[in-house]
């Protein structure tokens, strides 16, 4: 059977959450806290009245072709408890999904894949590649040789939410097309930033303020946007760099190497259902 959770299931969902994707406690409790709706947000299959498999529907709002806006579902934590696999359970809960898009009128609706052999699996279900995410390592000793001094200031927190707000609507502004979130989602982004000891550090280069969200994995600085371009972040990254082995740069302007297949769409408005695939993220997705 197919329903919405209730805020009975919450604890449920959690294990097989945990189970399936091994997320860390912190990170559930505050997706739930920021997400969760019930009788709207999450569909899960029940079998013997027993939730086996579940999946998460997020309201997102885009922009595409500069000066128009549509509604869009991210279909987000598709999962099925390894016992109950293969029975095509999750084609069920994706086949209400759509239903629900529709009901819901939305144009599209997108996902990101667990894993790469999960691409075909949605490709079986009408979706189609719409962005690529890319990534690059610095870690070569001899590329830290020429490292410029740089002034650098780490945004306190009391000002993080503003400053966030405040780079993405300037870049919404200069993109034409993307994702646009709401002040819930920049909350949820930043609590998740500083969980994973990550932050936004302020640059003033030429009387001009460009700004570096960051976190840090063992070893690895993880740069996960900039107002930066990849041709100047580069070498300032090496300039970050000290007490960290790599550097790790995602998703910058001008940064064209190595792409990875990243989200996936699907029309659901034939009015919208065209070259989807021209349009590309603003941003990565805040979870």
């Amino acid at each position: 059977m197919i329903t919405f959770a209730k805020k009975e299931d919450v604890s449920t969902l959690k294990r097989i959450w945990k189970e399936v994707f091994h997320d860390q406690d912190w990170y559930l409790d505050l997706f739930f806290e920021s997400y969760f709706q019930e009788d709207q947000s999450t569909l899960v299959y029940k079998t013997d009245g027993v939730i086996v498999s579940m999946l998460f529907i997020l309201p997102f709002r885009m922009r595409v072709h500069k000066s128009e806006e549509t509604d869009v579902l991210y279909f987000y934590a598709l999962a099925t408890l390894p016992e109950h696999r293969g029975k095509q359970l999750m084609k069920q809960l994706m086949d209400q999904a759509i239903i629900v898009a529709k009901m819901r009128k939305v144009a599209f609706v997108i996902l990101i894949p667990a894993s790469d052999s999960l691409f075909g699996y949605y490709q079986k279900a009408g979706f189609v590649n719409f962005s690529n995410k890319y990534t690059v390592l610095l870690q070569k000793e001899e590329e830290r040789k020429a490292v410029p001094t740089i002034e650098k200031y780490e945004v306190p927190s009391s000002e993080l939410e503003k400053v966030c707000q405040d780079v993405l609507l300037q870049q919404e502004r200069e993109t034409l097309s993307g994702l646009l979130f709401s002040r819930k989602d920049i909350r949820f982004y930043l609590k998740t930033l500083l969980r994973e000891d990550g932050g936004i550090y302020e640059l003033r280069l030429h009387e001009k303020k460009d700004y570096i969200f960051y976190s840090k994995e063992k070893e690895t600085l993880r740069i996960l946007f900039s107002t930066l371009s990849f041709r100047k972040l580069q070498p300032i990254c090496l300039a970050l760099s000290e007490g960290f082995h790599q550097i790790k740069i995602e998703n910058i302007k001008g940064l064209f190497d190595n792409p990875i297949p990243y989200t996936m769409i699907k029309g659901i408005d034939e009015a919208w259902n065209k070259d989807t695939t021209e349009f590309e993220p603003l941003w990565a997705l805040p979870m």
